[in-house]
């Protein structure tokens, strides 16, 4: 990175950075597609309608519902007609699906244990630091959009 460039510009390299490796140590599993909607639906704790998952995944309607119809067919969740509407399908994570967040989480505890140890405690604390600022930032600024600024 060329000390010429704008924070804008090095924050927009390192972000690439990022976005591309190849080598990161399980966290794309969790930000992406299934597990992305399996883990969202084990941390919520309770039944969840595919429009709730679809909104707070910033996904549309028919890619949750092909997650949800692969997921289901893994065994991971359960989608069932509300009998009180029957409209409405209700998703509920199977306790398999539940293991497989449990499981998926305390491997990406080990990897990040271990980056942790090859940081070390200092670099680890600034990355925290730093990536709390970025994401309170990022809520700030997405509020803006969301007022029109």
């Amino acid at each position: 990175m060329s000390e010429s460039l704008s924070q804008t510009d090095r924050l927009m390299e390192v972000m690439e950075r990022v976005y591309f490796q190849k080598n990161r140590p399980g966290l794309e599993h969790f930000l992406q597609g299934e597990m992305r909607v399996l883990t969202f639906v084990y941390y919520s704790g309770r039944v969840m309608l595919p429009g709730e998952i679809a909104a707070a995944m910033n996904m549309t309607g028919g890619r949750v519902a092909g997650i949800l119809r692969s997921l289901e067919k893994k065994g991971y969740i359960l989608r069932q007609t509300d009998e009180k509407d029957r409209r409405r399908v209700l998703v509920t994570i199977t306790e398999n699906g539940a293991e497989c967040v449990k499981t998926g989480a305390a491997a990406l505890r080990q990897s990040l244990s271990e980056l942790c140890s090859i940081m070390g405690e200092e670099q680890t604390e600034l990355y925290i630091s730093a990536m709390n600022a970025y994401l309170d930032a990022a809520a700030e600024l997405w509020g803006r959009y969301e007022r029109g600024r």
